[in-house]
């Protein structure tokens, strides 16, 4: 496991939700100045702590490191994965009208893209 990869991952996801330190320390149950400790003297993270930081955002520790491994291939950050996969697991937990409704937002969206891109060529 890249510590560096792990922990870069960990602020662009901390920052995606705009939380600070605090908020992140208040909702992973870590101390706030060990998670300072651990990212300004950018020290290896434990696979407990990293545990408690993904049920903070959210996300399976598996999730976490498919983000990653994502990254590693992209050779490069993508941020919108995250957000990506944080609309995926809320849209799992709508009802199936609201899934359906959800649906259709995006086909209308996808559509009026399309026209957009069709008036500018």
């Amino acid at each position: 496991m890249d510590n560096e990869a792990v922990l870069r991952k960990i602020e662009e996801i901390n920052q995606s939700r705009s939380w600070s330190m605090y908020k992140l320390s208040k909702e992973s149950g870590i101390p706030q100045s060990t998670l300072s400790s651990l990212f300004g003297r950018r020290a290896n993270i434990s696979l407990p702590k990293l545990f408690r930081i993904c049920e903070a955002f959210g996300l399976k520790m598996s999730d976490f490191f498919a983000l990653l491994e994502k990254d590693s291939e992209a050779g490069a950050s993508c941020s919108n994965d995250y957000e990506i996969m944080e609309m995926i697991q809320k849209a799992a937990t709508l009802s199936e009208h609201d899934k359906r409704l959800l649906r259709t937002i995006i086909i209308v969206m996808e559509q009026l893209e399309k026209e957009q891109l069709e008036k500018e060529s």
